[in-house]
């Protein structure tokens, strides 16, 4: 199979960033509704049969490359950089819950520091490095994988936060939240195969600009998102992001592609790859990391009088909460409309009196839906809330979540 012609690069990008797009439409769905039908692990199963038919096809349908040669595999290389990034998002993951500045968090932070350095020392030094550093004095090469990097950042970390946003705080059903989500993945679908269009039209420097600050747009749309809100306001700052991410990806890629010559190809293709899943990844880890750290802030001054594992259940998220007949605080009530609420203690789901009626009160305190900014000075035992109600936690969520 002859290669893809250099003026033909950027089009089958823009349509392989379409068919990726596809994919991640039907995944938040797919899980939701395996969530609500079975196991838990299932959501990982099923992935279990599509890797093996595309390893099947791979095997039949993609061309070997004569180009590669008998070069060795990078060993040492490829294990140090699974060991630094896996410490890296270790640290973060854990920070709130040991503490940013505790022993355990510095210590993990600076193994993960160590370890790098020894990755790319090694990268450095190696005769046949698994990443060769000098493609970074290209600034395409480094410009681009930057970019790609920080747009998945913002998107896996918003698509983390949203699915809690709609499950724990709207109180939609896995399949319902992951229903709501696929307008967004399908608007990237469209819109990433244009694309190349408008780098030929306006250059791929106009382009990638407009695109990342589209995505800038959407993220700071994102910071204003309350409990009250309703979910078109998801919708409205899904909007620029997803439009932006749609048009700068294709001419990132690219750009990468185009600054390795022809016969390592597949560095720039493991390249891009990479940056890809180690925004993502890190998005995912900072962005619920920091949502935990803050949430844990509000809430832990008022988890003083109740049981020690069931402060520290609570004191860490909201989905903790769902063991002791936790809430969804969800929006209920046109806005500036009050619904005084009886916040008594046993309100509890299927139980004796318990530290339910507190603990849906110190809750909302925490997500900062009480008149004026705090709970009432009078304690927990009756409370008024604005524009929300607050129900007993059924469904499933359809991401692990500290958040």
């Amino acid at each position: 199979m002859p290669p893809i012609p250099p003026e033909e690069r950027g089009r089958a990008i823009g349509l392989w960033a379409g068919i990726a797009a596809g994919g991640a439409a039907l995944g938040p769905v797919t899980t939701g509704f395996l969530l609500e039908h079975y196991w838990w692990g299932s959501v990982f199963l099923v992935n279990v049969p599509l890797l093996l038919l595309a390893l099947v096809a791979g095997a039949r349908l993609v061309p070997k490359s004569p180009q590669w040669g008998n070069e060795p595999l990078d060993l040492p290389g490829a294990l140090l950089s699974i060991l630094a990034v896996g410490t890296l998002v270790y640290a973060i993951i854990e920070a709130p819950a040991h503490g940013w500045a505790s022993g355990e968090t510095l210590a993990a932070f600076a193994v993960a520091a160590v370890l790098l350095g020894a990755f790319l020392l090694r990268e450095h030094r190696a005769a046949h490095p698994m990443l060769d550093l000098a493609l970074f004095r290209d600034a395409r090469f480094s410009v681009a994988s930057a970019g790609i990097a920080l747009a998945f950042f913002a998107m896996f970390g918003t698509f983390f936060l949203v699915t809690q946003y709609l499950q724990l705080v709207l109180g939609y059903r896995p399949l319902i939240a992951g229903l709501t989500m696929l307008p967004i993945s399908l608007t990237m679908m469209v819109l990433a195969p244009q694309a190349p269009k408008l780098v030929v039209r306006y250059g791929a420097a106009r382009v990638v600009g407009m695109g990342l600050g589209l995505t800038a747009v959407g993220l700071v749309a994102f910071s204003t998102l309350g409990t009250s809100s309703p979910v078109g306001f998801v919708y409205l700052a899904y909007v620029p992001m997803m439009i932006g991410m749609s048009v700068s990806m294709s001419p990132l890629t690219t750009l990468i592609m185009s600054s390795v010559p022809p016969h390592r190809a597949g560095v720039g293709s493991a390249m891009n790859d990479t940056t890809r899943e180690l925004g993502g990844a890190l998005g995912v880890a900072v962005l619920g990391s920091l949502l935990t750290t803050g949430y844990g802030s509000a809430i832990r001054p008022s988890l003083g009088g109740l049981a020690p594992d069931v402060r520290a259940r609570h004191g860490h998220g909201l989905a903790g909460r769902r063991r002791d007949g936790g809430v969804r605080v969800a929006a209920a009530a046109p806005a500036g409309v009050r619904r005084d609420r009886g916040l008594r203690r046993g309100a509890a789901v299927g139980g004796p009196p318990s530290h339910g009626g507190r603990l849906k009160a110190v809750s909302a305190s925490a997500l900062g839906v009480y008149p004026g900014g705090g709970p009432p000075t009078g304690g927990f035992e009756r409370t008024s809330v604005t524009a929300v109600s607050v129900r007993p936690v059924t469904a499933r969520t359809s991401t692990a979540s500290s958040a």
